[in-house]
């Protein structure tokens, strides 16, 4: 099975948007963050597989 490789860091920022979320009753305000969110864990993700493209080419 292949692991999916991504930038650690953004996915911590996304999940404490996450954790601010849960406290919040602003539904635009919840929307934004989580738009955002969902936007930092593509980017891992996106850096994630160059990292892996790299590694691979490397071979």
């Amino acid at each position: 099975m292949n692991d999916m490789k991504m930038n650690e860091s953004l996915v911590f920022d996304a999940c404490a948007l996450v954790e601010q979320i849960s406290k919040m009753t602003n539904i635009e305000a919840m929307q934004a963050k989580a738009d955002f969110a969902a936007h930092l864990l593509n980017q891992a993700m996106k850096e994630g597989e160059k990292v892996e493209e790299n590694r691979c080419s490397m071979d």
